[in-house]
């Protein structure tokens, strides 16, 4: 009788130990048409810059899962609306990363953001850090076409912005305004001329653009927005500049009818953010100006193809519709005698 060796059991391996948690900082530009705004809610699905964020950090294995809320100790500094763009907004988070790891933490998780979507620096930071509650400055620019606009009129009714006053009439309410309130301070607000962008209309003229620079604190919900209402409403000669006192005397005072409308959120951008002592580690290839380029020069490509085969088949279209149609038999006939 054969003796039967005892098959060997396996030891189980011990589980790898997790990587320390560090408080990071991480700098953000993308291109909002496509989304539905930076924050993720649930009800939206996955079309968020947030929710694409959070993939992309779960795919590389930087956190379990964003569901851990409490312990990424999650914060974001911008939380732009629908169509929003960003050159430089910020979010800070706990990552499970080694030393090692480190200088190649950007393009890990660039690896795994879709083309309009990208990291342009990590920084590591202290836990107490929050991208909300120590950011600084945030600046916004809000483009448009110069033509039909008066700017001295509007860089006249920009420099009333400006200082701490109480924005109720230039926000879309907010319950949470309630309790801390609607003043905010305004360090810079101005229009500038830039001559290296432009656009070519249907007619195949030259346009140049110019954008209104709004730096402060803190920004209500929809407040660039609105005060750019007002001010092309100035620009067209419809009010005058000191229209921007009196709604800012009166903020009790019912909605003006430059608030029943918005300015479209395609022409935004939250242009960036500062901290203080936090120096952004900035390469040539995470330049923030080259990167909104070289992703507006990929949707300007996609929409010329679009473009392109809506007019191929917008004429396709019309011929056929022109075109006498050949009866069913009548084609099946032809195709026999044209065989024998």
């Amino acid at each position: 009788m054969k003796r039967v060796k005892p098959e060997k059991v396996k030891a189980p391996k011990p589980p790898k130990p997790l990587k320390p948690l560090c408080k990071f900082v991480l700098k953000v530009a993308y291109l909002g048409m496509s989304y539905q705004g930076f924050e993720h809610h649930p009800h939206q699905g996955e079309n968020s810059v947030e929710a694409k964020l959070f993939g992309a950090l779960t795919y590389v294995r930087l956190i379990g899962s964003p569901d851990e809320i409490k312990e990424l100790d999650y914060a974001r500094c911008g939380r732009t609306d629908k169509g929003v763009s960003a050159a430089g907004n910020t979010v800070s988070l706990n990552l499970r990363v080694s030393d090692a790891e480190v200088p190649n933490l950007v393009k890990r998780i660039n690896s795994a953001l879709p083309d309009d979507i990208v990291v342009l620096s990590a920084v590591e930071v202290p836990q107490s850090f929050s991208a909300q509650f120590s950011c600084k400055t945030r600046e916004y620019r809000y483009y448009f076409f110069e033509s039909d606009l008066d700017l001295e009129r509007m860089e006249s009714a920009c420099r009333l912005l400006e200082g701490e006053h109480d924005f109720r009439n230039f926000c879309k309410w907010n319950e949470k305004y309630e309790k801390c309130g609607t003043v905010r301070n305004i360090f810079t607000c101005r229009i500038v001329k830039d001559s290296r962008i432009f656009c070519e209309t249907v007619s195949r003229n030259s346009m140049k653009m110019a954008y209104m620079q709004c730096i402060g604190s803190g920004f209500l919900w929809h407040q660039i927005r609105l005060i750019m209402n007002v001010l092309k409403a100035v620009a067209r000669g419809e009010v005058e500049p000191e229209i921007v006192s009196s709604m800012l005397a009166d903020p009790r005072k019912e909605a003006f009818e430059f608030t029943n409308s918005m300015q479209d959120g395609e022409s935004l951008v939250l242009y960036d953010t500062t901290f203080e002592n936090l120096n952004w580690k900035l390469c040539e290839e995470t330049d923030p100006e080259k990167i909104l380029s070289a992703m507006l020069h990929r949707k300007l490509m996609e929409l010329k193809v679009a473009s392109s085969l809506m007019e191929y088949y917008s004429d396709r279209i019309s011929k056929r519709e022109v075109e006498p149609k050949e009866p069913f038999v009548h084609k099946f006939f032809n195709a026999r005698t044209k065989k024998n």
